[in-house]
């Protein structure tokens, strides 16, 4: 076989396994349960106030299974879902960050985990002493 021969059939077999790997790449990423919050943050004024905010939680599963969406630490669930895109809207109320657990119903088994964090736009009750003074 003629070396020009032999740099075309490498540089196929090389191109086909790349193509082969991208398609079992994105197989196994479709069968990934998806699950978002928005907004994953709250913002409170001062450090210590509560945080108010409506979350909205979306999951697609990739399977038939019933999944329920719990506040961690809790074992009353949310809500449950077995429909093919699946939303929640949570009252957010937190001092710091609460996490939200998504499990199979009717077991333990956690799926999926997401933060929902508090920050504050300043840190102390306290005003700085170098503010305007006007006498």
């Amino acid at each position: 076989m003629k070396p020009k021969n032999r740099v075309c059939i490498l540089a196929l077999l090389a191109s086909l396994s790349l193509l082969f790997h991208s398609v079992l790449q994105a197989q196994d990423n479709s069968l990934e349960l998806r699950f978002v919050a928005k907004p994953a943050s709250c913002v409170a004024l001062h450090k210590g106030q509560l945080c108010f905010q409506k979350i909205q939680f979306t999951w697609q599963p990739v399977d038939q299974k019933i999944y329920c969406l719990y506040t961690d630490g809790e074992m009353t669930e949310l809500y449950c879902s077995d429909s093919g895109v699946s939303q929640y809207t949570h009252d957010y109320a937190s001092e710091s960050f609460q996490m939200f657990t998504l499990r199979v119903a009717n077991t333990d088994e956690v799926v999926a985990s997401v933060k929902v964090s508090t920050s504050w736009v300043y840190r102390t009750g306290r005003r700085s002493s170098s503010g305007w003074r006007l006498f």
